[in-house]
C-alpha cells in the first residue's frame, strides 16, 4: 500500500507483497512478492515490475545509499546477511548468524541483529562484513534503522517490559526510550529528513501507523493498518 502523508488515502500498488523499501531516490520500490517467490522491483505506481531474486527465503531487503546494492536476510540453517547488486546479480554472503540489515548513510557500514561469539543483540560491521562489534547486548533488540544523518540508530526492544521504540547513538551510547505506551510499539523508520519517525502501534486496540518527532514527542496516528500479530512488524518505508 502507498499513501501521501499527511492525510493521503492508501492505495494498493501490488498484490501479496511484503517488506517494501524505497530506493534512495524514491524512484523504485523493492519488496518480497509472494506471487513471484522472491524480490521484485517496481515503480511507485506499480508499473515496470522486474524480479531480481528467486529465493523463497530472502527477506528484509535494504538498499545501499547509492542505490547500487541490496543487503538482505537469507534463511539457511539460520539467518545470514547477504548483499547483491540492484539487478540481482553478484549474491554474496557477508555476515553469518545475523538478520535485519540497515546501511549507514555513507554506505560504509551495516547495522543488524546478530551475535558476536556468544553475545547477541545489535551489531555494526563494515559493508563487507568485517569488523563486527556489538553496540547492544540485549538479545531481543531488533529492527535497527540508521538515521539519515548517521548519528543515531532506532530499534525495537522489550527491555522496559513491553515492546517500545528506542534510539541510541551509532556507537551504542546514549540509549533513549522514545515510546512508553503500555501496549506494543515498534518497526520504526526515519523520515528522509531525519526529523520524524514512523512506527507501528496497537495502542488504540488495533494496529496502526504513527508518527512522532525524533525526540519521541508529538506522537499521532497517521493511518489505521490493522494486521495479524504475525505481520505487525512489517517494515514502513518513507520517501520524499
Amino acid at each position: 500500500m502507498l499513501m501521501d502523508v499527511p492525510g493521503g488515502t492508501p492505495r494498493k500498488i501490488a498484490d501479496r507483497g511484503s517488506e517494501p523499501t524505497f530506493s534512495p531516490d524514491g524512484s523504485r520500490i523493492l519488496y518480497y512478492s509472494w506471487n513471484d517467490n522472491g524480490f521484485v522491483v517496481m515503480r511507485p505506481d506499480g508499473s515496470e515490475r522486474r524480479k531480481v531474486s528467486s529465493s523463497t527465503e530472502d527477506s528484509y531487503p535494504a538498499w545501499s545509499p547509492d542505490g547500487k546494492r541490496i543487503a538482505f536476510s537469507l534463511l539457511e540453517n539460520r539467518y545470514n546477511i547477504w548483499v547483491m547488486n540492484a539487478d540481482g546479480s553478484g549474491r554474496t554472503k557477508i555476515i553469518d548468524g545475523a538478520e535485519q540489515p540497515s546501511w549507514s548513510p555513507d554506505g560504509g557500514r551495516i547495522v543488524c541483529r546478530g551475535c558476536v561469539e556468544s553475545n547477541c543483540g545489535l551489531l555494526v560491521a563494515n559493508a563487507d562484513g568485517s569488523g563486527k562489534r556489538l553496540i547492544s547486548s540485549h538479545a531481543n533488540d531488533s529492527s535497527p534503522a540508521w538515521s539519515p544523518g548517521g548519528g543515531w540508530i532506532l530499534f525495537t526492544s522489550d527491555r522496559s517490559g513491553n515492546l517500545d521504540v528506542w534510539g541510541m547513538r551509532a556507537d551504542g551510547t546514549d540509549v533513549q526510550q522514545l515510546t512508553t505506551n503500555p501496549t506494543s510499539d515498534g518497526a520504526a523508520t526515519w523520515a528522509p529528513d531525519g526529523n520524524y519517525i514512523f512506527f507501528r502501534s496497537d495502542r488504540d486496540g488495533s494496529w496502526a501507523i504513527y508518527v512522532m518527532k525524533d525526540d519521541g514527542s508529538n506522537q499521532s496516528k497517521v493511518v489505521s493498518a490493522n494486521v495479524s500479530p504475525r505481520w505487525w512488524w512489517e517494515r514502513i518505508s518513507v520517501a520524499r
